[in-house]
């Protein structure tokens, strides 16, 4: 093998982008993203920037923990965010099993040349996972064996180790290496958003009642504007997302990933016990989501190597009958007749 002044990102094939001299991984849909940073910073700027109505009136008059608790509940959201959506999600290598190309036979005067791009037919290839044969897929697309529970995505163009789906408002992949950073973004993201609408309704109705004289809708949107935008804005985001939040949690319990949920729903047999279930709703819990992060696969800042290429026999006949094999390596090629 030699090596090359190139990086392995800048020449990484499919549809993720890199940035920051490959450190950090993107996909194509940026405008989604966008929106779901403006729509988990437009409450932290209404309560944080703009204090005079939110955070002295909260530490004043209900407690100095409500601030705190929202400054710490927003930092945690916000980090785990932005490693779900940067973060290499699992992908596997490419052409690993790359199968070696057909043995051609063309005649010198036709002028036709072999398909450089036939392959051979990918023999089967099986593994054993608690005392049960599971056969491996195989991915046109990258040349490899997908290990099990992994699939190729069709946004980011790369096959993802224990694939759970592709997150167009994070950008990118969720799969084994970022799958607990998307888990504990949903789970405070919903946190997050009931917390903002359960004080910010507090707020409102302590204005109501502490002044009698002035219980008109006008008078307190006047008072407490903030107040009244964060009610509507967080209510209109509990639903979503908390739905989101239930379904990852009745999923991690049952031992299963998205991906794998909708082709179970698909089955004959639904109700099935999924392959990698641990035994209880604890056990698959705590092998979902608390098991340490594994390291990339890609080496996307590594250098380059290029092994030498492998050596290509063609089968070639000439006008008098005679079989040639002609073998190339690199820019040498040699001819042998085998019958004359």
């Amino acid at each position: 093998m030699h090596k090359t002044a190139v990086k392995n990102y800048q020449v990484f094939p499919g549809n993720i982008k890199f940035f920051c001299g490959g450190r950090f991984i993107t996909s194509k849909a940026y405008w989604a993203f966008g929106v779901s940073i403006g729509v988990l910073l437009i409450p932290a700027i209404l309560n944080i920037i703009l204090i005079d109505y939110r955070c002295p009136w909260y530490w004043t008059h209900l407690s100095p923990a409500i601030p705190i608790i929202f400054a710490y509940t927003f930092i945690l959201t916000f980090s785990s965010m932005m490693r779900t959506a940067w973060v290499d999600p699992g992908i596997i290598p490419r052409n690993l099993n790359k199968m070696p190309p057909i043995a051609s036979s063309i005649n010198e005067n036709s002028g036709i040349l072999p398909d450089p791009l036939q392959f051979m037919t990918p023999p089967i290839k099986n593994v054993m996972i608690k005392g049960k044969q599971v056969e491996l897929n195989y991915c046109e697309t990258c040349l490899i064996y997908r290990p099990p529970r992994s699939s190729h995505c069709r946004d980011c163009d790369n096959c993802v180790e224990l694939y759970d789906h592709h997150c167009i408002w994070l950008n990118n992949c969720i799969g084994k290496r970022n799958y607990r950073t998307f888990f504990v973004f949903i789970v405070t993201g919903t946190f997050l958003s009931v917390f903002v609408f359960a004080f910010s309704l507090a707020h409102l109705m302590l204005l109501y009642f502490n002044d009698p004289e002035q219980r008109e809708f006008k008078t307190i949107a006047n008072n407490a504007p903030v107040s009244l935008l964060l009610t509507v804005f967080s209510f209109l985001f509990i639903f979503p997302i908390g739905y989101l939040t239930a379904f990852h949690c009745y999923i991690v319990c049952a031992g299963v990933t998205t991906h794998e949920k909708l082709k179970i729903d698909g089955r004959p047999f639904p109700n099935d016990k999924p392959m990698f279930d641990f035994g209880s709703s604890f056990c698959n819990f705590i092998h979902s989501v608390c098991q340490p992060r594994s390291k990339s696969y890609i080496a996307r800042r590594k250098f380059v190597t290029h092994p030498l290429p492998l050596q290509t026999i063609i089968m070639t006949t000439d006008s008098a009958g005679n079989r040639y094999s002609t073998i190339q390596r690199n820019t040498l090629m040699s001819q042998t007749p085998l019958n004359t």
